[in-house]
């Protein structure tokens, strides 16, 4: 008999080896059997090209590598299943073999059995001829990466915890937990923070954590298999040290109890969070977490210690209620100072600033990518004053912030505002808010807003980017015609006009409500990307590529002085020709009585009696003032093209009335109309008379 040992066989035990796949042999072909069906549903009736892009493939075969993970986990908890009970234990140690090369020879097993299925896939996917080559390896190595995480992560379970069905629980938290914890940290944060905005870190985190088959490769893919490694050689770490005799236990250190304790107390606590969010609806108090969290700990306890006693919860439940009040605290009152944290000017090296309906560029066809893009970056002190000045108003405004929801700010509203500052030192301070009372929005928003670099966010037209302007076509609400276009200098000359006003004038002047727009249709050198592709080249110089419509209104003195030399009238007198009359009434009551179809108001009534709708309506039309002389109807006719545009300022909104032009013809037939918000008092005085009350 010899005494010598091969390498192999001081490391591994090829009779346990050969015992776990001839035990185990039924799974892996049950695997590839369900595989298959993937395959031949893949591969069905479609044509080479219909693969051509790696991530169509890959998504093909989502379902194999959701198999991969669910075969890995249960693998690695079948292999090692026998720490889990007290006989298993006995037996499994009491033959003639150390624990590492217990732990190998699984290892090793598990590691053959899960290859079988992508093995015998992957040389089918290569005979069938359909995919492209490398994508077939590209299945084969994500299958591998998805079965190799999870029995990594399945085993290291196992040898931490003393019971299987806490050890499958502990691998699923190892898998979802990273992205819940996430998720309720921001959700938290969200709720109490006022002007929280989700770091875009986090984004990529769970990008990163959760893999995605199509961006595994090349070096997330070496990536991938190291944390495989990382876990395995954790697990065995743990199984030299492990208590045997603690194989029945929820884990087998007691000194890990606490952490089992607290982990479940968390995980409740964030159950109980939402449903008291839910049942309540009345704030986002962190205190929600403790009434089935502070269950959730008491059981943990009592299953840890295998006793249904509440003898020894006492100390659990204090430092899990401090932990809950104190993180509490920190959102209530702001102990981090985030809500009111606003950058010295001087450690800022740039901001950005996103505002709701900002971004006037409209793409046809395919994904675009731009050859050069504006720069909307804040880097001057002017800049950046202005900007720190408007944060600290929100700031400020925050008490006020259940006053202002429902967008009473007048003309010049935006709905929510996005602030990013990169500072000096390599951090990033972000915040978003969405409400700012009229009195400082008009005292920050608007200087704020009139900066030549948010115009251009707002008005792309005066953007750094390159433009081949293609056309222009001028459209007016009040002509029931087609629009007029122009194209080659005379669309270059609307486009300078515009230009020209959009820089000179502040933003308060250039919002309109009136019915002249024009809209520029352009090109910026760009390339096309199809989707899941690359790009493909130089796109064609398609109209409408780009475009933009602005709508004008009488401060645009060059636009207006461009289209008359181009001979479009801004004043189009053939339209003023066909109207005879003019009923001016005034919506009283518009936003507390929605409809404004009166049949339909009274079929509203019959089916909700107690809604009085039809009362309503009959007020709702509170003046029909009826204008007939000519030079009245000009004026009202001119100032619905470009006229209304000032009437209202933030500071006075409460004052406004929202009125109804409606113009017909000498049949009294209805040509247009137009809704305003105005103030009456500020109309010329000849007009005055029509809203006296």
């Amino acid at each position: 008999m010899s005494l010598k040992t091969s390498s192999s066989e001081r490391f591994l035990s090829r009779a346990l080896i050969k015992s776990d796949l001839r035990n185990h042999w039924p799974w892996p072909i049950a695997v590839t059997v369900i595989l298959l069906f993937n395959f031949i549903g893949a591969t069905d009736g479609r044509s080479p090209e219909h693969f051509i892009t790696a991530p169509r493939f890959m998504n093909m075969f989502a379902f194999s590598f959701f198999a991969a993970c669910v075969f890995g986990l249960f693998l690695g908890t079948k292999l090692f299943a026998y720490l889990d009970k007290v006989n298993s234990v006995s037996c499994m140690h009491g033959l003639p073999f150390s624990r590492r090369k217990l732990y190998l020879s699984h290892i090793t097993s598990g590691a053959i059995l899960m290859v079988i299925p992508p093995v015998i896939i992957t040389l089918l996917l290569l005979v069938c001829g359909v995919f492209p080559f490398e994508h077939c390896f590209m299945f084969l190595g994500a299958y591998i990466v998805y079965s190799a995480i999870s029995f990594s992560v399945a085993v290291f379970a196992m040898t931490v915890c003393g019971n299987l069905v806490v050890s499958v629980l502990f691998s699923l938290a190892i898998a979802i937990l990273p992205a819940a914890l996430m998720w309720f940290f921001t959700f938290i944060c969200d709720r109490s923070l006022y002007g929280y905005v989700v770091p875009d870190i986090y984004e990529e985190i769970l990008y990163f954590l959760y893999i995605f088959p199509d961006a595994m490769f090349p070096w997330k893919f070496a990536v991938y298999v190291a944390a495989s490694v990382v876990f395995l050689i954790a697990g065995y770490a743990v199984y030299r040290i492990r208590p045997l005799e603690n194989c029945e236990e929820v884990v087998a250190f007691k000194k890990m109890r606490p952490v089992f304790i607290y982990a479940v107390g968390l995980v409740t606590g964030m159950i109980s969070y939402f449903f008291f969010c839910g049942m309540l609806g009345n704030g986002s108090s962190m205190l929600y977490m403790l009434p089935l969290g502070l269950v959730g700990v008491i059981g943990a306890v009592m299953i840890s210690r295998k006793t249904v006693s509440m003898r020894g919860t006492g100390v659990y439940i204090a430092i899990y209620t401090v932990a809950v009040i104190f993180l509490t605290a920190c959102m209530q009152f702001d102990i981090t100072g985030y809500e009111t944290r606003v950058p010295d000017i001087d450690s800022v090296e740039y901001a950005e600033v996103e505002i709701s309906g900002s971004g006037g560029y409209y793409y046809h066809g395919n994904e675009i990518v731009y050859d050069s893009l504006p720069d909307y970056r804040l880097t001057t002190p002017d800049e950046l004053e202005k900007l720190t000045q408007l944060h600290t108003a929100y700031i400020e405004d925050e008490a006020n912030l259940e006053r202002y929801i429902g967008a009473k700010y007048g003309l010049y509203t935006r709905d929510w505002m996005t602030v990013s500052y990169k500072l000096k030192n390599g951090g990033v301070i972000k915040r978003r808010y969405e409400t700012l009372s009229p009195e400082r929005f008009e005292q920050y928003m608007l200087p704020f807003m009139s900066l030549d670099v948010i115009k251009s966010m707002q008005y792309p037209l005066i953007d750094s980017t390159d433009k081949e302007i293609l056309g222009a076509v001028v459209f007016d609400d009040r002509i029931n015609s087609d629009a007029s276009r122009f194209d080659g200098a005379d669309a270059r000359k609307l486009y300078n006009a515009l230009c020209a006003d959009i820089r000179a004038l502040p933003a308060d002047k250039l919002y309109s409500r009136g019915t002249l727009s024009i809209e520029l249709q352009y090109f910026i050198p760009c390339v096309i990307k199809l989707s899941g592709m690359r790009p493909t080249g130089i796109q064609q110089k398609l109209a409408y590529a780009t475009e933009v419509s602005i709508s004008i209104n009488r401060n645009y003195v060059h636009t207006i002085a461009a289209l008359e030399a181009l001979g479009y009238s801004s004043t189009n007198e053939d339209a003023f020709e066909k109207i005879d009359s003019l009923v001016i009434y005034e919506q009283a009551d518009y936003d507390k009585y929605y409809y404004e179809d009166i049949a339909y108001a009274q079929s509203y009534e019959v089916l909700y009696p107690e809604y009085p709708t039809t009362e309503a309506k009959a007020v709702l039309r509170k003046y029909d003032t009826l204008v007939s002389d000519r030079d009245d109807i000009r004026a009202f006719y001119e100032l619905c093209g470009t006229g209304f545009c000032d009437n209202v300022a933030t500071k006075d909104f409460d004052f406004a009335r929202e009125v109804t032009f409606e113009f017909r013809d000498k049949n009294n037939n209805h040509l247009f109309s137009r809704t305003y918000v105005l103030i009456p008092e500020k109309l010329p005085l000849e007009l005055q008379k029509y809203f006296a009350k």
